[in-house]
């Protein structure tokens, strides 16, 4: 019984630390692009309702 909570404890653990060294991510500048979303999409406001923009 007690070799299972272990077990379960170190699943747990391993499964959070991998959660957070990909939360933390890479600091990779080439990752970022140049221009923003708005400059992509030419500063329009695009509407999703029927007749919108």
């Amino acid at each position: 019984m007690m070799n299972f909570t272990w077990k379960r404890l170190g699943i747990i653990a391993g499964l959070s630390l991998s959660l957070i060294v990909a939360g933390c991510g890479s600091d990779d500048e080439s990752a970022q692009s140049e221009s923003s979303i708005s400059e992509e999409l030419d500063y329009t406001i695009t509407g999703t309702e029927p007749g919108a923009g």
